[in-house]
């Protein structure tokens, strides 16, 4: 469940880590034309953090856009925020990089005593054929 506080947790959270790279872009990653209610929560709390940050640059991409940008341009992208659902997804799609996982690049935020921690990579499947050209998602 979310709630106004836990998600303006998070997004603070993205938005301090974003401030302090040097691309200093954040961008808010859901399915706000369909999920309504979730989405405007994540919209308002993104929207009023970001008057906090005013040296943060923003976007917004639904999260199958955000899934085909991942793949065609991942570069687009300095810091995400989002939620656990899409957030899973991302980080599973994230950690395949033309088919060679690169654990460190993308992970998600592990539960801690305060409840922001940094973000790690999680282990991926597969690596019993990683090198050997036999998967490859990236179109030829």
């Amino acid at each position: 469940m979310n709630t106004r506080l836990g998600v303006e947790r998070c997004v603070r959270y993205a938005f301090e880590l974003a401030q302090a790279r040097a691309a200093k872009h954040l961008t808010l990653v859901h399915k706000t034309n369909v999920l309504t209610f979730a989405g405007d929560l994540w919209q308002r709390g993104f929207d009023a953090v970001a008057t906090e940050f005013p040296d943060v640059a923003t976007a917004y991409n639904h999260v199958d856009a955000a899934c085909i940008y991942m793949v065609q341009d991942p570069g687009r992208y300095d810091v995400i925020v989002t939620d656990n659902l899409f957030g899973d997804i991302l980080t599973d799609l994230g950690g395949c990089d033309r088919g060679r996982d690169r654990p460190g690049r993308v992970g998600q935020p592990q539960p801690g005593p305060h409840r922001a921690q940094p973000v790690r990579a999680r282990p991926r499947l597969g690596p019993d054929i990683a090198g050997t050209g036999k998967a490859d998602p990236a179109p030829r």
